[in-house]
């Protein structure tokens, strides 16, 4: 009869995670608290311009409607451009990405709010609230990332790789050496269990081009010990996300298809493309109407220019955009260096002639 073999578990190491984790659990609460209060205090300005501003005889149910689904867009557009990853991104990447939700929720709002007033409204309270949420934003941004580094500590980190090109495809991380604490480089490992000693006490992984199979076993090996794992995508893993889970009887497969839109996505994103369209020309006409005059007035050339391109399956589309290139300044340039040229020219076919007169090459016309 086989006896099987326990290990004793170790009960400093059990107390030294749980306190870890408990540490990492009330970390990540006032993470979230943070980001609420900044979800709350857009939401907030939003309120305090709607009410001085825009709020003439609606009634409390609208505005409250009104006031819900700016919070709705927001958030929802905070997470689609990772507003809140303040683990991953830098300080001005955080904040360009909340500004772009700001602009893009207070534009459809903008709508929200011509369509319950059934009047168009001055947008330029809009553009002041915008400059109000930059600020704040801004503020959010370095407060969250510098709290952010006091809760977490940098983790032990071991980087493996294959050629020097994927290490620094790891490098070009920002603040890669901030926010890990890097103190091993395997590169080009051939065997598994080697590779796992070496990882075994690191908190975070990070791989880029070493073989599926060596990959796959340090992924077991990760979600087991409860490491953290950053992998560069090959290629095929790239492909293989989009893939489609199926079942053909007991057989799990993936079907690996080119994507496509389906109609209802493509509809929908027509409306968006043309309110969104519409919404900039109206809130730019102001601008784009000064940068016309400019144009204008410094050379008196065409305001607009036409330009033909080639859109999806080869169509034409034809574009008007504002005129950028100083078109009579330079036009003036090619014909002073044009009328140069045939200065230049003429000059030499007259040495040219008088040289051949002085030396009698040319045949003497008698005169009457």
């Amino acid at each position: 009869m086989v006896q099987e073999k326990h290990h004793e578990a170790d009960p400093v190491k059990e107390v030294s995670s749980i306190k870890n984790m408990t540490m990492n659990h009330r970390s990540e609460g006032i993470l979230r608290i943070i980001k609420l209060l900044n979800v709350a205090l857009n939401v907030s300005l939003f309120s305090i311009c709607w009410y001085l501003f825009y709020n003439a005889s609606i009634s409390f149910n609208k505005s409250l409607l009104l006031i819900g689904g700016y919070a709705v867009f927001l958030i929802w557009l905070s997470r689609t451009y990772n507003a809140y990853h303040i683990d991953s991104l830098r300080i001005s990447e955080v904040l360009y990405s909340l500004l772009l939700a700001c602009i893009i929720t207070n534009m459809i709002t903008y709508l929200g709010i011509v369509s319950i007033c059934w009047q168009w409204k001055n947008p330029l309270y809009l553009l002041g609230l915008l400059g109000v949420q930059a600020i704040w934003n801004a503020a959010w941004s370095v407060g969250a990332n510098r709290l952010y580094f006091k809760l977490y500590q940098p983790k032990r980190t071991v980087v493996i790789y294959r050629r020097e090109d994927d290490l620094e495809k790891i490098q070009q991380i920002p603040n890669l050496s901030v926010r890990y604490e890097i103190d091993g480089y395997i590169k080009n490992p051939v065997e598994i269990h080697s590779l796992l000693n070496e990882i075994e006490g690191h908190e975070a992984v990070f791989i880029a081009g070493i073989p599926a199979t060596l990959r796959n076993g340090v992924a077991k090996y990760c979600i087991e010990k409860d490491i953290e794992l950053y992998a560069v995508p090959h290629v095929g893993d790239v492909i293989m996300a989009g893939a489609q889970h199926m079942q053909m009887y007991s057989i799990p497969v993936m079907r690996v298809l080119r994507a496509k839109a389906i109609p209802e996505y493509l509809f929908f994103k027509r409306i968006a493309d043309i309110v969104l369209s519409l919404l900039t020309l109206i809130v730019g006409s102001p601008i784009m109407a000064l940068v016309a005059l400019a144009i204008k007035l410094q050379d008196g050339g065409p305001v607009i220019y036409r330009q033909r391109r080639l859109t999806k399956d080869g169509r034409v589309f034809d574009i008007l955009n504002l005129r950028c290139m100083d078109l009579v300044r330079r036009l003036y340039e090619i014909l002073e260096q044009i009328g140069a040229y045939f200065c230049v020219i003429q000059t030499m076919n007259f040495r040219n002639v008088h040289f051949r007169h002085q030396n009698g090459l040319f045949p003497a016309v008698e005169t009457g």
